[in-house]
């Protein structure tokens, strides 16, 4: 569920960081913003209400107010250990405004620059119009000894220096979320999107992927072994699914064993480079032809991976 479609809540001394009441928004009934319907969770009761504290008594007619599951049908998979609700992750919009708007200010440097500022020292202008067959007869003020000059200048922003800091700010943003960056090399405004993709590239993810897996291992293990069997068993007691449809009851945590696993983050390859690794697992003998054509390609059926074997050349 969306995070603006609920809200968690603790009335526990012990443990404040633990959700204990789930908010789910239902929607509004009308246009009136009180007209919001809530749909309140506990262990143990259940509550229907409006948002203007008004009693939707037309959903509590059934259950009498109260939780027939005995957990909350919810997993709250919160990424703080120590808060209940998260710190808003403010700097994400920051860095997405802060990017474009010095890129748009340096592309605004870069069209200014475009136009010269002409400059006489000396002369006595008068009717000086630009045009690509003008001439202009510039004379020396008669009171100077001088000799009459015009020049031009050009202002000049080093769009590469720019460009170079906008990545350094990305690269920092990025080392800040955990994702650490190799090395980049020299990006200037004419290799930019190159630039990027390296970035892209080079990032080191390993260490996010690890956390998260540990999260959701965690969010995992709550779901089978607290609330699925529980909402499942009583599905089945009060005939919501029908028994023919499933196995049965599932028995209780103290049975039910549960193991997660994660596919261990690997580093993407290009299909050069993964044919050559199987290539050398095979002239180890590590590898059959079989598991080879299996692994280069997954979701081939058994039909295709044996006609591949078959019509295999053979140098």
């Amino acid at each position: 569920m969306p995070f603006d479609s609920f809200l968690v809540m603790s009335d526990s001394d012990i443990s404040p960081d633990e959700e204990t009441i789930f908010i789910k928004f239902m929607g509004m009934k009308s246009e009136d913003p009180a007209s919001m319907l809530l749909f309140v969770y506990t262990d143990t009761e259940f509550d229907a209400f409006y948002l203007d504290n008004k009693e939707a008594s037309e959903y509590l007619v059934d259950n009498q107010g109260l939780n027939p599951i005995g957990v909350i049908p919810f997993v709250y998979g919160k990424r703080q250990r120590n808060k209940l609700l998260p710190t808003i992750d403010s700097d994400m919009l920051a860095i997405c405004k802060a990017i474009p708007t010095m890129i748009t200010d340096t592309a605004g440097a870069l069209l200014f620059q475009c136009f010269s500022i002409i400059f006489g020292i000396d002369i006595l202008a008068e009717n000086l119009k630009m045009s690509p067959n003008s001439f202009w007869n510039l004379k020396s003020d008669p009171q100077s000894e001088k000799t009459p000059s015009i020049g031009t200048i050009k202002p000049e922003a080093d769009t590469d220096k720019a460009m170079q800091f906008i990545t350094t700010i990305f690269v920092l943003w990025l080392e800040t979320k955990g994702i650490r960056i190799g090395s980049v090399g020299n990006m200037d405004a004419g290799n930019m999107a190159s630039g990027v993709s390296k970035i892209i590239d080079e990032m080191d993810v390993y260490e996010v992927k690890r956390k998260s897996m540990d999260w959701f291992r965690m969010d995992e293990e709550e779901l089978w072994n607290n609330k699925l069997p529980k909402i499942h068993n009583y599905w089945i007691k009060t005939g919501m699914v029908q028994p023919s449809l499933v196995p049965g009851q599932i028995p209780d945590n103290k049975d039910l064993m549960i193991k997660v696993e994660f596919d261990k983050p690997e580093p993407m390859q290009s299909r050069a480079n993964e044919i050559a690794d199987i290539k050398a697992e095979i002239d180890l003998g590590t590898m059959t032809m079989d598991q080879a054509v299996r692994a280069l390609h997954p979701d081939h059926t058994d039909e295709m991976v044996a006609e591949v074997l078959a019509n295999r050349v053979i140098v």
